[in-house]
Order: C-alpha cells, then sequence, then structure tokens
C-alpha cells in the first residue's frame, strides 16, 4: 500500500483485491477489459453475472460457529444414514441367502418328474420365494430413496452454509 509505483498482480483472492486494487483487468465472459475502480466498485457496477462473490470475509467466530454447524449436520446425517445401511445389509443377505436357495430348488426341480408331489411342492417354494426376494429388493429400494432424500436435505442444508 506505501509503495508508490503501480503493480501489477495476478490473483484470485478477493481480501487482496478489495485491500490493493484501484484498477483492474477483467477477463470475463471469454473478453478482457479495463475497469477504473477498486474491486467493490467493480462487483456494485459490474459483477461476475450468476458468479457469486463472497466480498466480505467472514470474521473467525462466524467460521467458528459455521464449523460447528457443518459438523452437527453431518453427525445427524451420519445418525439417520447408519440404521438404514445396517438395514439395506441385512436386507442384501437375505436376498442372497434366498436366491441361492431359489437356484438350489431349481436345480432340485429339474430332477423331478412333473407328477410327483415333491415337484408341486417344490413349485410352491420357489413361488414364495420369489415373491420374498421381490419384497426384500422393494424395501432396500426404499431405504436407498430414503438414504437419497437424507443426503439432498444435508447437502442442501451444507450450501446454506456456504452462501
Amino acid at each position: 500500500q506505501n509503495f508508490p509505483g503501480g503493480v501489477l498482480l495476478v490473483t484470485h483472492d478477493e481480501e487482496l483485491l478489495h485491500k490493493l486494487a484501484t484498477q483492474l483487468i477483467v477477463f470475463k465472459d471469454g473478453k478482457a477489459f479495463h475497469f477504473l475502480g477498486t474491486y467493490q466498485e467493480f462487483l456494485e457496477k459490474e459483477g461476475w453475472g450468476e458468479v457469486e462473490v463472497k466480498s466480505e470475509k467472514k470474521s473467525k467466530g462466524d467460521r467458528k460457529e459455521n464449523k460447528r454447524k457443518r459438523a452437527e449436520i453431518i453427525q445427524q446425517r451420519s445418525k439417520k444414514l447408519n440404521p438404514i445401511k445396517k438395514r439395506i445389509e441385512t436386507l442384501e443377505a437375505e436376498i442372497m441367502e434366498k436366491e441361492e436357495s431359489l437356484e438350489q430348488n431349481n436345480k432340485e426341480l429339474e430332477t423331478q418328474t412333473l407328477d410327483s408331489d415333491k415337484t408341486k411342492d417344490l413349485f410352491k417354494v420357489i413361488g414364495q420365494t420369489q415373491i420374498q426376494i421381490a419384497t426384500l429388493y422393494e424395501e432396500m429400494d426404499q431405504l436407498i430413496n430414503d438414504m437419497d432424500k437424507i443426503n439432498e436435505e444435508s447437502d442442501s442444508l451444507l450450501n446454506e452454509l456456504d452462501n
């Protein structure tokens, strides 16, 4: 600030621009132009369009509070997601078990004659197992949707903190 001459400074550091810049060469929308004025004046008169520029540095207290809120949001997200993840793991194990059973019953069915009572029983078991597998997949699908919703809500809250 006390240097009597000119300085060419290339930076994206807005704090530095606010403190030092009295003229700018701005690269925007694929073009370069000269702006005679401070960075704050540029933001007020021209701006970056849809790009949001943080013109004020947050205080240490704000940053600490922001960090605390982020940690709380992440902790709440984990608290909600963990039981869902455990249930999905359980469902996956049940599905694998049912699919193995289904495969064994299908192989056994191949060895049976069409008229036997054993064949009829196997068809019933296979049908019930297929229904059970479909039901487990439906539950898992709903849980995945719930996880997505929780993640979206958490991400939205985290984005609000950033703005």
